[in-house]
Formats: C-alpha cells, structure tokens, sequence
C-alpha cells in the first residue's frame, strides 16, 4: 500500500513538473513570437515620432510610398493565430493606439486642407503664392514643425 501512495505522488509531482515545464515553453514562444516584434515595432515607432513629431501619415497597414511610418506588427499578429495568445488588456491598448493612428491621418488630412483652402484664398486674392516658403504641397507639414511659422494677425 505504501509502495503505491509514494508511487502515486511521484506521478503527480512529476506531472506538476511537466505542466509547468510546458507553461515555461509556451511563455518563451509567446515572447518570440508576439511580444519582441510587438515591442520592436513599437520602439521603431517612438523613435521615428521624436525624430518627426508630427508626420506626414501613418498607417497601421504595409508600408508604401506615401505612408511615413507603418506600424504593421499588430495587424499581422491579428491576423493569424497568435492573436489568440496575447493578453485581453494588451489587445485592447493595441486596438485604442491602431484608432489612434487612424484618427491622427484623417485629422492631418483636415488640416491640411484647411490649409490648402486658405492658401487658395489669399492666392485667390493677389498674394503671391511664392511667399509660402515649402509650397503648396509641403506648407501644412513645414507649419505643424514649428509652431512659431504660424502667421498670426
């Protein structure tokens, strides 16, 4: 009886050991897989938004040509199954900065036509369009570097 008492814990402290083990594993691959991209990727991001805080774009899709910065390593991570393998909070932060970015294109967008709309009436109105020192097309990001290059009346 004895035999098989001590035989019995010795399976389950063994079994202990192997979940546990399986559990290590599973947090290594999670790290290499999900968590080091992640982290990259967004280290990339802040690093580029300190050497440019106001881009031109940003995009949570691939990167192209009229895009400054892409931030894709969550959109991919959504689309396969390591998605399921990330923490609820994590995938809610990641989901708020993804809109974030979004919003930050679409109100770059207003802006600059907003300014663009202004240009067009003062040039509308005899002032010489070479005044603008960067352009037309560069004038809303050459104004968002520097906030004193706005002209105040």
């Amino acid at each position: 009886m004895g035999s098989l008492v001590s035989g019995f814990l010795s399976y389950l402290g063994a079994e202990r050991v192997k979940v546990r083990e399986i559990k290590k594993q599973e947090m290594k691959e999670r790290k290499v897989q999900i968590y080091v991209p992640l982290y990259e990727d967004l280290l990339g991001f802040v690093n580029y938004l300190k050497r440019k805080p106001y881009p031109n774009t940003l995009s949570v899709e691939t990167l192209s040509a009229d895009k400054a910065y892409s931030f894709t390593e969550w959109t991919n991570i959504k689309t396969d199954s390591r998605f399921l393998s990330v923490n609820p909070k994590l995938k809610n932060d990641l989901n708020e900065l993804e809109i974030l970015i979004v919003t930050y294109d679409e109100l770059k967008d207003d802006f600059k036509n907003n300014v663009f709309k202004v240009i067009d009436r003062y040039s509308d109105e005899g002032y010489n369009s070479n005044y603008w020192p960067a352009g037309r097309d560069r004038i809303a990001s050459w104004l968002l570097e520097d906030n004193s290059n706005f002209v105040q009346n």
